[in-house]
C-alpha cells in the first residue's frame, strides 16, 4: 500500500514538476475533485486531504467553450498574475512587522505554495452560506474597506469565505486585496 503523502511532499512535487493541471496531479496519484469557479481559476479538492489547489482556466471559457489561441494565452497570463497578486497580497497582510492589517490575520486561510505557473496549494475549510447581515462578515469588510479603498468595496461575500474548525470566518479569495 503506497504511503500518503506529506503536505510538504505535495507542495514540492507541484513546484518541482511544475503541475498545472488535473491531468499532471493524477501522474502522481493525486485525484482532484472541482468544488468551484471564479473568474480566473478553478478550485479542486484533493481527494483524501484536506487540501484545495486552485488551478488558472486553460484556454477555455467559463461555459466551457474552447477559445482561440491568442485569446486563451491572454486569459492564462491574466489569471496566473491574479494568482500572483493574490500570493503577494496575502504575504503583506501576513507579515507580523506590519500592525495595520493585524486585525484581518485571523481571517487569512493557509496558504502551502505557489508555483510560477499561479497553482496555488491551500488549507480546505469548511464553505460557507452566509448573507451580508452577518456580524463577523461585516467586520471583516468593514475593515478590508478602510484599509484598501482603492478596490472600491471589496470582494468578500458568502462564496468567497469558509470557516475554519473553530467557527472564524476565512477569506477563500484575497482577490481584493490588490488593485490592477
Amino acid at each position: 500500500m503506497k504511503e500518503k503523502l506529506t503536505t510538504y511532499d505535495i507542495a514540492y512535487i507541484m513546484k518541482k514538476f511544475r503541475l498545472k493541471t488535473v491531468e499532471d496531479f493524477a501522474d502522481f496519484g493525486l485525484n482532484l475533485k472541482e468544488i468551484g469557479r471564479g473568474c480566473s481559476r478553478i478550485a479542486y479538492s484533493i481527494r483524501g486531504y484536506n487540501l484545495v489547489v486552485k488551478i488558472p482556466f486553460d484556454g477555455m471559457g467559463e461555459d466551457g467553450t474552447v477559445l482561440s489561441t491568442k485569446t486563451a494565452r491572454k486569459y492564462l497570463n491574466s489569471a496566473k498574475r491574479h494568482a500572483r497578486q493574490e500570493y503577494k497580497a496575502y504575504r503583506r497582510i501576513a507579515n507580523k512587522n506590519t500592525k495595520k492589517y493585524k486585525v484581518l490575520r485571523p481571517h487569512l486561510p493557509e496558504i502551502y505554495c505557489i508555483t510560477k505557473d499561479g497553482v496555488i496549494l491551500m488549507k480546505k475549510y469548511r464553505r460557507t452560506k452566509i448573507g451580508w447581515a452577518n456580524k463577523q462578515l461585516k467586520y471583516i469588510r468593514r475593515h478590508a474597506d478602510f484599509l484598501f479603498p482603492e478596490n472600491g468595496g471589496t470582494d468578500i461575500y458568502g462564496e468567497n469565505v469558509g470557516r475554519d474548525e473553530d467557527g472564524t470566518l476565512i477569506i477563500l479569495d484575497m482577490g481584493c486585496f490588490f488593485s490592477w
